[in-house]
């Protein structure tokens, strides 16, 4: 049975020891072609924190894959990524409304600073978000998103 990951939880590394199981995990898949296995525990183990970090931002909203995907987006924006992460949390597909893809007021009015400081880096036309002097304000105010969307 294939489950989204959003309905998973515990996530850990551990072998595979059934050939059925084995089989079903490197075959072909139609929509996905070979599905391709992780190379070392420790690359695993990698992807395990980070699935248990997403379920932890996904949790309590009607919308959990856009969290995940602001989420990730803002911490882009928080080590200094421009482009990409611009968008994704500029997006109006990101509705600030509680219950969808923010949990409590907090996160709301957190969200809301952080787009205004991008809206008046862009109002401003500066080319390169990096050398504009908010960008350390706009880090510093996307580390703050980032600790309450992952609480």
């Amino acid at each position: 049975m294939v489950v989204p990951r959003v309905h998973l939880t515990n996530f850990r590394v551990r072998g595979i020891y059934q050939p059925a199981v084995r089989r079903e995990l490197t075959g072909e898949w139609k929509e996905w072609g070979t599905l391709r296995q992780w190379e070392s525990r420790e690359e695993a183990e990698e992807v395990v924190v980070r699935w248990a970090l997403d379920a932890t931002v996904q949790a309590g909203v009607r919308q959990p894959p856009r969290r995940v995907d602001f989420f990730h987006g803002v911490r882009l924006l928080r080590a200094g990524e421009s482009e990409y992460a611009i968008r994704e949390v500029m997006s109006p597909a990101v509705s600030l409304g509680l219950g969808v893809v923010f949990r409590d007021r907090q996160e709301v009015d957190a969200v809301a600073e952080l787009r205004e400081l991008l809206d008046t880096i862009e109002a401003g036309g500066a080319a390169n978000w990096a050398r504009n002097p908010l960008w350390p304000v706009v880090r510093a105010v996307a580390g703050k998103v980032v600790s309450l969307l992952s609480r």
